[in-house]
């Protein structure tokens, strides 16, 4: 049975990508379906058996990409390439849209062994020249996985996985799932993240048995334990800092539990998808001072501005569209450029008529509006939030606007860690 979509997150994880070597599968040099001098391309997607991976990747526009990935597996034995990707089913086909955008469906692949070398989760693709011919050039991408709450069930109650809490310790001291460990976030950095990641999983391994068998049948290696990663839940990214950091140090087969202690303590049976995003009143991070990104609202859309030397502007799937120099966005695309020139001229007149009036003038004018605008909507608003129970939403107003100018952003959102461009 199928299990329900779960997001896979791609990231760069220091050099790992660089140094994951690959050659075309078999399927694009001997099955003719993948010619495109002998047939035509049609879409393809892998059978989902377990979870359900989606990475979006931005190529060429209207080009083809071709995708291949290990097999999904249950074992905790870490097998060869040629086991790991078996019949290569787990593999796709399809083209990217006008702005050169795809997503990437698949199964979670399994981390494999080459040479005593275990390469983690990822997964490669190329694409179709304008010769017809499948480029050389393989792009890789690593990729970690998302357990949901009953995956991440199973995996505690069998004790075959190191389950890591990210957060501080009067944290975990506080609330924490039982049978799991600390190994805060905080605590670590590039520089002593191997010794401590070794120290840890060297103190802990000797809590679970059945992964001390392996080891010892050789059968494992002790950096292919599988590990686990949980924090305080979605929006809370200290479990995706500590995967990184475990990967860094060398332990290969990490996946995440996202929903950390919120689900798991929640005993609510709701069907809310992992996808969903959670609402800005619900999004712990909006007020975390030691954010690496800031969101920036532009025409509507959500951008996140990297709070570092390179100040790039990304997109909702991470992918950089820009970059923020001397205060101005400077965007990677025309598309992009025109698509975000969202103050017309009208905005602005109206703003220059703001600034000639008197102050007097202003607020006369303004409750003038407001009483228009809100007079014949409030009652019937009103109304249908009785019939719902509930009291008069104070809130709507921030999302029932299509558009605002800068001055009436500055006064509704200042000191809310968002900017305006």
């Amino acid at each position: 049975m199928t299990k329900k979509c779960l997001t896979c997150k791609s990231t760069i994880i220091d050099d790992l990508e660089s140094s994951i070597e690959d050659e075309l599968p078999r399927l694009l040099n001997c099955d003719d379906k993948y010619n495109p001098n002998k047939t035509e391309l049609k879409k393809k997607t892998p059978t989902i058996s377990e979870i359900e991976v989606k990475i979006p990747i931005k190529s060429e526009k209207n080009t083809w990409v071709f995708y291949w990935a290990s097999l999904p597996t249950k074992e905790l034995e870490i097998k060869g390439r040629e086991a790991a990707y078996g019949d290569e089913s787990n593999s796709g086909l399809l083209e990217t849209d006008k702005y050169g955008k795809a997503t990437l469906i698949l199964n979670c692949p399994q981390p494999y062994r080459i040479n005593n070398l275990t390469y983690p989760r990822h997964v490669h693709y190329t694409t179709l020249t304008k010769d017809n011919v499948w480029s050389d050039e393989i792009k890789t991408m690593v990729v970690y996985c998302h357990l949901d709450k009953d995956q991440f069930s199973k995996a505690l109650q069998s004790k075959d996985h190191i389950i890591i809490n990210a957060l501080p310790e009067e944290s975990f001291q506080e609330q924490k799932i039982d049978g799991t460990y600390n190994l805060p976030v905080e605590s670590l950095n590039p520089s002593n993240r191997d010794d401590k990641v070794r120290d840890f999983i060297d103190t802990h391994i000797q809590k679970y048995p059945s992964l001390m068998d392996l080891i010892e049948q050789n059968k494992i290696d002790e950096k292919d334990i599988p590990i686990i990663t949980y924090c305080q839940g979605h929006g809370c990214n200290a479990s995706k800092e500590l995967s990184t950091y475990i990967m860094n140090a060398g332990y290969k087969n990490v996946v995440e539990y996202p929903g950390g202690i919120d689900e798991w303590f929640n005993d609510s049976d709701d069907d809310s998808s992992d996808d969903d995003e959670p609402s800005f009143f619900e999004d712990g991070s909006k007020y975390n001072l030691d954010n690496k990104y800031e969101t920036i609202i532009i025409n509507n859309i959500k951008y996140k501005h990297q709070l570092d030397d390179l100040n790039y502007i990304l997109d909702e799937d991470d992918q950089k569209v820009g970059k923020l120099i001397n205060h101005k966005i400077v965007w990677d695309t025309e598309h992009e450029k025109i698509t975000n020139e969202f103050l017309s001229d009208e905005d602005e007149d109206e703003d220059e008529d703001e600034e000639g009036k008197s102050d007097d003038e202003k607020d006369t004018s303004s409750s003038d509006d407001d009483e228009k605008d809100t007079s014949s909507s409030d009652d019937e608003d009103n109304d249908d939030e009785k019939k719902k129970g509930g009291a008069p939403n104070q809130y709507g107003w921030i999302y029932s606007r299509s558009l605002i100018s800068k001055k009436e952003y500055d006064q509704l959102f200042r000191g809310w860690g968002f900017s305006f461009f």
